[in-house]
Order: C-alpha cells, then sequence, then structure tokens
C-alpha cells in the first residue's frame, strides 16, 4: 500500500538503493554524479512566459540546481520573465548559435564548459532524476569523445 511503512522501513530501502542521508535530503547516486559533474557542466534551460509546461519545470529545475550545484543559464523565448530565474536572458540568437534545433519549450541542454559544446538533453517537463539520468549520460559521452 502506498505511504505505508515507517520512517525507518522507507529509509532502509532508500539506503539499500544505494542513497544517502545528507541533513534532511535523500541523496541518490544520481545526484552524488550530478554534484561531481557540476564543476564542468551547466544547463540551458528555454523557456516561454506564456508556456504552461514551462511553469511546472522552472520549480522542478530550480529545486535540482539548489541541490546539486548546477548553475542554470535561462534564456526566455518571448522575451517574457521567469518566476524561478529572475536573472533570465532573452533569446538573441544563442539557440541557434548552440545548435539546439528544437524551437520547443521547455527545452534544457547540457553545456560543456570546458569544450564550449551545447547538447539537447530534454523537450517538455521532465523530473529532477530524468534530468540527472540524461545528464550524466551526455556528460559521459561528451567527456570520452576527448572534452
Amino acid at each position: 500500500m502506498r505511504g505505508s511503512g515507517t520512517i525507518a522501513d522507507r529509509r532502509a530501502i532508500l539506503a539499500g538503493a544505494g542513497s544517502l542521508l545528507v541533513g534532511s535530503l535523500w541523496v541518490t547516486p544520481a545526484l552524488g554524479q550530478a554534484a561531481r559533474l557540476q564543476d564542468r557542466f551547466g544547463i540551458i534551460y528555454f523557456f516561454a512566459q506564456s508556456c504552461g509546461a514551462c511553469k511546472q519545470q522552472g520549480p522542478i529545475l530550480r529545486q535540482l540546481s539548489a541541490q546539486t550545484g548546477f548553475q542554470v543559464m535561462a534564456v526566455s523565448e518571448d522575451g517574457g520573465p521567469s518566476e524561478d530565474f529572475p536573472q533570465y536572458r532573452v533569446d538573441s540568437g544563442q539557440r541557434l548559435r548552440m545548435g539546439i534545433q528544437s524551437n520547443a519549450t521547455p527545452t534544457l541542454a547540457l553545456f560543456d564548459t570546458q569544450t564550449r559544446q551545447a547538447v539537447e538533453i530534454s523537450n517538455g517537463v521532465m523530473l529532477a532524476d530524468e534530468i540527472l539520468r540524461r545528464i550524466g549520460l551526455v556528460a559521459r559521452k561528451l567527456e570520452r569523445s576527448g572534452g
């Protein structure tokens, strides 16, 4: 039954999956890996103020950034602000220069500060664990390709 079991039972399950309790935050293996990658990689978040899905993605991405230390550069496609990223930029051709083909919002791209390459990792709303999984896959690929 969902939600059943004691807190100790849930902690045992999470610990068995390789997670650690740090303060009040469960750190999963994916989150631990992300913490190592955040020194080299950043996330570019293409959004539109008028986009309903972006209103869902923004808080997820803000929390993920706070938990992992990943820097997020928010880029507004329609010039409107972001409640979650007040230091946003308005797209003045960044998306095209980075080679991001999709015009969908929200779109996330992983930016490699060593190679100055951006790789699209998602379109549409994505939960934090899936974002971290994709970051890990793309980062490994970029690192293996000589970056």
